[in-house]
């Protein structure tokens, strides 16, 4: 950890710390209060910073946040985010003390630099504290802004003139079709949200936009003077590719044999290409699907890699942030989660998912709309057997909710346990990620998943969806205080329900009670069992998982010998304890139904639950089928985030005075359930 400490004027001590996640509301206020000259992070980016160690913090004595500074480090140096001072403890040296700290940890980088506008208060500091500016450049905002690039050295160098150019040069430089540029000032809509993601102060630091002349001979085809207007003001604020003197026709008549056509735009497409290729630029973003589609034909070509807005916002994100993109096994390597990458954008199959409902290229906007906001959106695609079995764009807003703003499954036999398998698992994201509810809109949802949001239990609330999730013990005041801070509506309906019935519609909530005599059972399980039922950390480390089709039903079934049967009823809770080498309470579920009886009727009954077949049942009735077993069907099944180990569960039943009956089901009380739980999902309460 960093420390320094400066003394002020009163006497008073100030520490220079490395911030945590836990000062992130802190560093958000802060920022909320200066956002018009220091700029708005999403909390996905503030998180990101702090995650890797990119956030130093200037405390008082008494632990307030008098400033901050953030920063990105590269190979040979940093660049400052922001940097933000309490207003009441400006001109005490709280922003020098703060670069300080992070010149003391350069470790060898060469210089810091930073992008400020030129009308900003903080023009008048960086002066002071030894930065000079280097690059001016406009604004993208369209307001007539500047913004200053300063630099401040850190060692020594016999190179600086080059170091100066690779400052500017560090942008990667990329060339944008007319239609993009088209874009920059149209309406918001799904159609130009990717192009204008491009076209903002933020990516003027990563991004150099360029544009071929050939852009200005389409503008002046527009019959409209404003709009022609508009659209030269905002190329000439892009850096222009000249074809004079460019060797075009090498190019032009290779990229004519790729796309065929006549008439203006066919010439002005080829064009535009053929100037990029003679040019030192290698990269053509475009929206035309036409030219996409043609992407491997044209780099064998000319040389010349094209691609969409929403693939390079993407190849963006990926480049700064690579540790957000691995996948998370569920079974093996048969089922597994991975976020969508630039490279399976290009190839992602978006007519799977239209279902004969919404045309394709509607639902391709409405997809690369979300997708080119990747700090604020998330879009995981679900594999099966190294096929795309369905897709999810999830959003994490500041108020303890995560958002499901689209999803689809692809045609398969099995399409609707995917979808259902599709929004649970969202719901026990949700909860590892600390959110307390789920929001869903429907018409951003294929019918499979709408029926699957209602068997997995969300609720019409007004236009949108809810499932409120809650990994905690609470009582039914605190419960419906919750549902309330997310839908008002949705608490008036749960306020009379039993509870239960509360527990059910919030799992995986444990509902306090003065008189709780709800039924609470310990049930031992084998691991390759639980693999196959609903572990899926062991089904993700084991080479060949669990059975994916059992392992992602919201509901299935446990068989067993006929023993301890009288005590076992539902409704009720069970803990599953898993008896491999670390013995360990893994998971809570609703236990729903105890059936007893013949085993070939309960086969019947529940054929396509559970993971045994007949010989396996027979075997488990020595062979005799008039011999009864028993079916445990559960639900609403949740992994603990930290699995309680025996050693803890024994000491919680020795302290209630209750002798373990393992390895049958056992009977526990409510509140060595409550230990538990709360251990198992590290509650604090």
């Amino acid at each position: 950890m960093l420390h320094a400490t400066v003394d002020f004027a009163q006497a008073k001590v100030m520490n220079i710390v490395e911030l945590k996640a836990d000062d992130r509301p802190a560093v958000d206020a802060l920022m909320r209060r200066d956002s018009k000259t220091v700029g708005f992070l999403p909390n996905a980016a503030l998180d990101d910073y702090l995650k890797r160690g990119g956030a130093l913090g200037a405390k008082t004595p008494d632990g307030g946040l008098a400033g901050y500074l953030l920063f990105a480090a590269h190979f040979n140096h940093f660049r400052i985010a922001q940097l933000c001072v309490s207003p009441p403890c400006r001109g005490r040296g709280v922003a020098r003390q703060l670069l300080d700290a992070l010149k003391n940890v350069s470790n060898g980088r060469k210089y810091i630099t930073l992008t400020c506008r030129h009308d900003f208060p903080a023009t008048d500091v960086w002066p002071r504290m030894g930065f000079v500016p280097l690059r001016e450049k406009a604004a993208r905002s369209g307001a007539g802004h500047r913004l200053v690039q300063w630099y401040l050295q850190l060692a020594p160098d016999d190179q600086l003139d080059m170091f100066q150019e690779k400052i500017y040069d560090d942008a990667l430089a990329v060339a944008v079709d007319a239609q993009v540029v088209f874009n920059f000032d149209e309406p918001e809509s799904d159609k130009s949200i990717p192009s204008k993601s491009l076209y903002t102060d933020c990516s003027n630091n990563v991004l150099r936009l360029q544009v071929t002349d050939e852009i200005f001979n389409e503008i002046n085809r527009n019959s409209d003077p404003d709009r022609r207007e508009t659209s030269r003001r905002a190329a000439q604020t892009l850096v222009v590719l000249w074809r004079n003197g460019l060797p075009l026709e090498h190019f032009t008549n290779r990229l004519r044999q790729i796309l065929p056509g006549k008439g203006d735009s066919y010439d002005s497409d080829i064009l535009h290409l053929a100037i990029v290729a003679a040019s030192d630029t290698d990269i053509f973003v475009t929206e035309d699907r036409r030219i996409i589609k043609k992407a491997s034909d044209i780099m064998r070509a000319v040389g010349v890699e094209v691609i969409s807005p929403t693939d390079l916002i993407i190849r963006l994100h990926e480049r700064a942030n690579a540790e957000a993109y691995p996948s998370r096994r569920i079974s093996g390597s048969d089922l597994e989660w991975r976020r969508l990458t630039a490279a399976e954008l290009r190839r992602f199959p978006v007519s799977k998912f239209t279902g004969g409902t919404q045309k394709e290229g509607v639902l391709r906007e409405q997809f690369h709309a979300l997708l080119s906001n990747q700090e604020k959106h998330t879009c995981d695609v679900l594999y099966l057997r190294n096929e795309i079995a369905a897709y999810r764009v999830v959003e994490a807003t500041c108020d303890r909710s995560r958002t499901l703003l689209m999803g689809g499954v692809a045609p398969t036999l099995d399409r609707a346990l995917i979808a259902s398998f599709l929004v649970a698992d969202t719901v026990r994201r949700t909860i590892r990620h600390g959110a307390s509810a789920v929001i869903a809109f429907p018409d951003k949802l294929q019918p499979e998943l709408l029926a699957a949001c209602h068997e997995v239990g969300f609720r019409n609330c007004g236009n949108r969806f809810l499932r409120v999730c809650i990994a905690n013990t609470l009582t039914g005041e605190e419960v419906l205080k919750e549902i309330a801070r997310h839908c008002p509506k949705y608490r008036d309906d749960l306020s009379s329900i039993p509870n239960h019935e509360l527990e059910r519609r919030c799992s995986p909530l444990h509902l306090q009670s003065p008189t709780d005599s709800g039924k609470y059972f310990l049930v031992p399980i084998q691991p390759g069992y639980a693999m196959s039922l609903f572990d899926e950390s062991r089904a993700a480390g084991d080479l060949f998982g669990g059975a994916p089709a059992k392992l992602m039903r919201w509901d299935n079934v446990y068989y067993r010998k006929k023993t301890r049967h009288k005590m076992l009823r539902s409704p009720s809770r069970v803990l599953w304890y898993v008896t491999d080498k670390q013995k360990s309470v893994v998971a809570v579920s609703h236990l729903d139904e105890v059936a007893v009886g013949n085993p070939r009727l309960l086969f019947k009954k529940y054929q396509k639950k559970g993971i045994l077949n007949w010989n396996d049942l027979y075997k488990m009735c020595d062979r005799d089928p008039s011999n009864e077993i028993m079916a445990l069907r559960f639900s609403h099944t949740f992994l603990f985030s930290n699995p309680v180990a025996w050693s803890d569960v024994s000491r919680f039943l020795e302290n209630a005075d209750v002798k373990p009956s393992l390895p049958s089901p056992m009977k526990i009380p409510a509140d060595v359930f409550r230990h538990i739980y709360r251990l198992g999902f590290g509650c604090h309460s």
